[in-house]
């Protein structure tokens, strides 16, 4: 709030300054409310889905839909819990997971020489 108050205070005192301080004021404000855009972004769409699949008081109570637009929203990042998201949509996916999947599964590694990968989980019901 105090950042806001000097901002303001300064803008309209400085009248008879050249614009490029206008300027760069404009692009420091910018700066602030796209980082702060980005933060709430990156939070909720990508941070709280993530911490939802590793409660398993979460997986007990939430409904079917809730489980899969959550595993959505973990696939459509390259970094996130997706092996839960996989075992989640393999059970309960749609024909909206079907795109999703192709794209997340390309981020994979691919499996060992025995054609297996590791499974530690399986909390769904």
């Amino acid at each position: 709030m105090q950042l806001i108050k000097k901002i303001s205070r300064f803008l309209s005192q400085s009248g008879s300054k050249s614009p490029t301080v206008h300027g760069k004021v404009f692009v420091i404000i910018s700066i602030i409310v796209f980082g702060f855009a980005a933060v709430v972004f990156l939070y909720s769409k990508w941070w709280v889905p993530n911490q939802k699949m590793r409660e398993l008081n979460w997986w007990e109570h939430a409904s079917k839909d809730e489980i899969r637009r959550v595993s959505h929203q973990v696939l459509r990042f390259p970094i996130g819990n997706h092996h839960d998201a996989f075992i989640a949509l393999e059970k309960i996916g749609n024909a909206e997971s079907v795109p999703i999947l192709i794209r997340a599964l390309k981020w994979q590694d691919q499996p060992g020489e025995d054609g297996f990968m590791v499974c530690t989980t399986d909390l769904l019901p």
